[in-house]
């Protein structure tokens, strides 16, 4: 349990403990007060702020469990046509699997394997880890179609139902790319307090 005062240097502090999965309180400025539920520990301490947790309440987040679950399986029921169209056209216009699997990391920092149409060559990253991009030769005539429109996203509502991910939250990322980037933004460690989802804001 670390406790500051966010000012100065110990903004920097701040960045090199979020990876650490402890839980860091701040002391909250008379704004912060009135507008933010603020925890007292007791009557004469002082009020702090948890700024390395998630403040979603277990009710919400039991609600929000719920409403994956019917949602993800009205979504794979739905969309069972699609995506047999899809893995129709994937074996038809590629050679390789239809389906792509990937390691990922997601809820509080946990692995899980995320399932996709393969929509770049076999051998895409034979090289090593690669962002693909607009423009990327790797990606494959039936796989740019997908991409335009997220059908390759689709097998991600087994995920979903499994409890991997959730149907809103941010994109879950492989640990390759995290650690570059943890580098650059280490406060993106908060994103593993909440499970990461089949769409974002990003994607919106």
């Amino acid at each position: 349990e670390i406790r500051l005062s966010l000012v100065g240097s110990e903004m920097c502090i701040r960045d090199r403990l979020y990876p650490l999965d402890c839980p860091i309180y701040v002391c909250p400025d008379d704004f912060t007060l009135l507008t933010s539920k603020v925890t007292y520990e007791n009557l004469l301490s002082e009020p702090l702020l948890d700024i390395s947790r998630s403040s979603l309440s277990d009710s919400v987040v039991a609600i929000k469990r719920a409403c994956d679950v019917v949602g993800a399986t009205l979504g794979l029921i739905i969309s069972a046509p699609v995506m047999a169209v899809a893995a129709i056209a994937i074996k038809l216009k590629s050679p390789g699997p239809v389906f792509f699997t990937q390691e990922r990391v997601g809820y509080h920092r946990k692995p899980f394997r995320i399932h996709k149409f393969r929509t770049m060559r076999v051998d895409a990253e034979s090289d090593g880890p690669r962002l693909s991009s607009d423009y990327d030769p790797r990606v494959t005539e039936i796989g740019r179609v997908m991409r335009k429109y997220r059908l390759d996203e689709l097998p991600n509502l087994w995920n979903v139902l499994r409890g991997d991910m959730s149907l809103v939250g941010p994109r879950p990322e492989r640990e390759y790319f995290l650690a570059r980037l943890h580098n650059e933004a280490p406060h993106c460690a908060l994103l593993h307090q909440v499970r990461p989802g089949l769409t974002s804001l990003g994607m919106v």
